[in-house]
């Protein structure tokens, strides 16, 4: 390396410009492009680089004569920093002047090329660019995985190299020394590990090559759920049982007893497996003296889970390497503290395509990501309704961290050109700012499920959140093998998010064909079960229809697919609402959280409301607000449960914060309404509900409280009209509406309400249950009639 160079470019591991003053990057030479364009140059050294392969890299987006533009900002920009020379410009291009900007790169290739073996290794301080990303660059980002691929395997190959000779001069301390280095680099390869143990054992460290053993398999199961290769198994087999064949004899020796195994009682006493090898643990600990690793920042978390293994080995002896049998019972397994659980939203993915129609797919990666990452439980992910909250909006993501309390925040954009697609995506520290990920897919569309699989695997990964062979499965597992099914179910759930009886007709639409294309695809007969129930609760369909309808679709899911959370919870909601089966309901929400534990919450509430067990109501809705702070729908459902939990005052905060949210959300006002009825507060209940019948204008149980109200209000004649319409409604449909029950109760006509009761608890109308726990029936809950009534359907 030349000292007398101005400047230093350090693109192996982590980006920076080593000059005297400092990191410049720091300064104006931090901006993405400008660094990308030093690389560029950096690698292509006297060669230089093309002004037009400099625009395709890194503005492929822009125009012509945008993109020469911003080039020369980035060029004026650079040579302000570095110095007019640094940056030689000719007719062929641009290259680097490497008399006054020198780089690790060309180092570590002239280290290469000369065979110093040892150079390399301290020049490669991690992965080419680590941790960098440019946004809307592919090729770029292309060219990185390349150059990173094929720098990385020059290194290992000058490591592999050094460890081979020092093993050829019989070094064997040395050797494990560098195949310790090689196995950092790749601590998965079976390969790299058994030459690492056999190096250990050589050296006469045979209890650090079972632990290193023990450290590879570990690795394998907790990040891969696979076993190691059978050589190495069979290796550190063999190891063991010589190791144990010493030990063994050592201990004969020393008591001058007959022969027996470590773990068993000698004399009274008891000497296990770890007491036995504490002299090996000692020697284990000098032989771990390493030279400085060239970790990336996964590989980092790799050493650390390595360390976290070591740890774990020392205590437990290694036993557990070979099997543990009968006799092993006085060796103590470790324990391992609970990893800490990770906080982070996914945002709403911006539609970056030109047709404006195809949102639907950009809502629907985001919805599949925040799904497959809840079920991870190392991870706490805020909530759809949360994340969803901030679509459109253009905020700082450390503000949005704050309001949704989370340590990380996933964004990125998606941009479709017939079958071909772009997804980027970063994951960003909300406390700083920084990136801790990025990544950008040019796939075709049939390749969206290997996007999804990939994207959350990562962000786990660089999250530290360790996922159990189960739900690594699950989310590697696509949910079906048709890309026009699933193209269909993501246009079901734009329209079933829409929550409008139009675009609800629309979702079952499009759940239908999904199903027809694929009828194996339990996650589109979920969705289509989920619609039902809000049809039949404000009278669009019948009860009967309803149950009809969605029996087959939520049975279907869960026989389908029993690992899937959204599938219990169309179940559980099915038999709540239509069947009226309390214990089959609540058995399969319980199940559908312990999947996935954001789900079923608010269906859980409403369960339990409708039993009469409020502190576990509270409990289950509160969890909807905490998981999704930002979410009105959420508010609105916790501030009804306290309603009707019999917490009026408490509920006027949560439906007010639901108010500010979204003051356009009906039932906050419904139940706002009610809360001040309670509260004795009747003109300002009146009010609320005057906006609620103002935003929902074809609801049976809006027109309901609404009379309801204007008879509190003395407006009789109103309400009469009310009361007669809705009459002549259940009349023609069949459809009796509990709530229609407390207009004939406002008016003293008691009888009446009771039969219009009757009627819908014979139809199962899918609002009785928890309506009837409504403050607003408490004039006749003492009635004997409405008492019995209750009983006959199980309710309390």
């Amino acid at each position: 390396m030349n000292s007398s160079l101005s400047f230093r470019l350090q693109l192996l591991g982590r980006p920076s410009i080593k000059a005297e003053g400092g990191d410049l990057l720091k300064g104006a030479p931090a901006q993405r492009r400008r660094v990308a364009l030093l690389a560029l140059l950096a690698l292509a050294q006297d060669r230089g680089v093309t002004r037009d392969k400099v625009l395709g890299y890194l503005w492929p987006e822009n125009d012509i004569e945008h993109a020469r533009n911003l080039l020369n900002v980035a060029v004026y920009a650079l040579r302000k920093s570095l110095g007019e020379e640094a940056i030689v410009s000719d007719a062929e291009g641009l290259r680097l002047n490497t008399s006054i900007v020198g780089s690790d790169v060309a180092d570590f290739e002239a280290a290469i090329a000369s065979g110093d073996g040892e150079a390399v290794v301290a020049l490669y301080c991690g992965p080419f660019l680590d941790g960098f990303f440019v946004g809307d660059a592919p090729e770029f980002e292309r060219w990185v995985e390349r150059e990173r691929d094929r720098l990385g395997r020059l290194y290992s190959a000058a490591v592999e190299k050094l460890a081979d000779e020092s093993e050829r001069d019989q070094n064997f301390d040395r050797a494990a020394k560098w195949w310790r280095s090689r196995a950092a680099y790749d601590p998965y390869d079976s390969r790299v590990t058994l030459r690492l143990m056999q190096a250990l054992d050589a050296s006469g460290n045979t209890a650090a090559a079972l632990q290193q053993a023990l450290i590879h398999e570990r690795l394998l199961k907790e990040d891969f759920g696979v076993e190691p290769s059978a050589d190495l198994k069979n290796a550190a087999v063999a190891l063991r049982s010589r190791r144990e064949t010493v030990d063994q004899t050592t201990f004969v020796r020393q008591q001058g007893r007959p022969q027996t195994p470590p773990g068993k009682h000698v004399a009274g006493a008891s000497v296990d497996a770890a007491s036995a090898n504490a002299d090996s643990h000692d020697v284990i600990d000098e032989k771990l003296e390493d030279a400085e690793l060239p970790l990336s920042r996964s590989r980092r978390n790799v050493a650390v889970s390595i360390g976290s293994v070591l740890t774990i080995a020392a205590i437990g002896g290694g036993w557990f390497l070979s099997g543990r049998g009968k006799n092993d019972s006085k060796v103590s397994a470790p324990v391992v503290t609970a990893q800490p659980t990770r906080t982070m939203a996914v945002l709403p993915f911006i539609n970056m395509s030109a047709d404006s129609s195809e949102e639907y797919f950009s809502d629907g990666l985001t919805d599949e990501l925040i799904s497959a990452l809840s079920q991870v439980r190392a991870l706490r992910v805020a909530s759809r309704t949360s994340a969803f909250a901030f679509k459109g909006q253009k905020r700082d993501i450390r503000s949005i961290g704050r309001v949704l309390n989370v340590g990380s925040v996933l964004e990125g954009s998606v941009r479709k050109v017939g079958n071909h697609v772009r997804v980027t995506a970063q994951l960003i520290n909300s406390a700083d700012g920084f990136h801790l990920w990025s990544e950008t897919y040019d796939r075709q569309g049939t390749d969206i499920f290997a996007i999804q699989a990939d994207m959350a695997l990562r962000i786990a990964s660089a999250l530290e959140a360790k996922l159990t062979p189960q739900e690594r499965n699950r989310i590697a597992r696509p949910p079906t093998e048709s890309a026009h099914a699933h193209t269909l179910y993501l246009q079901a759930r734009y329209f079933a998010g829409q929550r409008r009886s139009e675009s609800l007709a629309k979702a079952i639409e499009y759940y239908e064909r999904a199903i027809a294309e694929d009828p194996q695809y339990a996650a589109a007969y979920a969705g289509l079960a989920s619609v039902y129930p809000p049809l039949g609760v404000h009278g669009y369909i019948s009860p009967w229809e309803g149950r009809t309808r969605m029996r087959e679709p939520a049975m279907k899911a869960v026989a389908l697919d029993p690992g899937l959370a959204q599938a219990h919870t169309a179940l559980g909601g099915y038999l709540y609402a239509f069947e009226w089966n309390w214990r089959g309901a609540e058995s399969e929400l319980r199940r559908a959280i312990e999947l996935d534990p954001t789900a079923a919450h608010g269906w859980y509430s409403v369960y339990l409301l409708a039993m009469h067990r409020y502190d576990e109501a509270i409990r289950e809705a509160r969890k909807g607000p905490e998981f999704a702070p930002q979410s009105a729908i959420e508010y609105a459902q916790f501030g009804y449960t306290l309603v009707l939990a019999g917490q009026a005052r408490l509920a006027l905060e949560a439906l007010n914060t639901s108010i500010e949210l979204d003051s356009g959300l009906a039932n906050s006002h419904l139940n706002l309404a009610m809360a001040y009825e309670e509260l004795g507060k009747r003109d300002q209940a009146f009010r609320e509900y005057q906006k609620f019948a103002t935003l929902v204008r074809r609801d049976i149980g809006e027109r309901a409280y609404l009379g309801r109200a204007l008879v509190l209000a003395g407006r009789n004649r109103e309400a009469r009209e009310i009361l007669d319409s809705l009459k002549a409604e259940g009349a023609k449909t069949r459809v009796y509406t509990p709530q229609v029950a407390l207009l004939f109760d406002a008016f003293g006509e008691t009888d009446s309400a009771l039969a219009w009761l009757e009627a819908s608890a014979r139809q199962r109308h899918p609002g009785f249950p928890h309506g009837v726990v409504e403050p607003a029936f408490a004039s006749l809950r003492g009635n004997q009639r409405f008492r019995e009534l209750l009983r006959r359907n199980g309710l309390p």
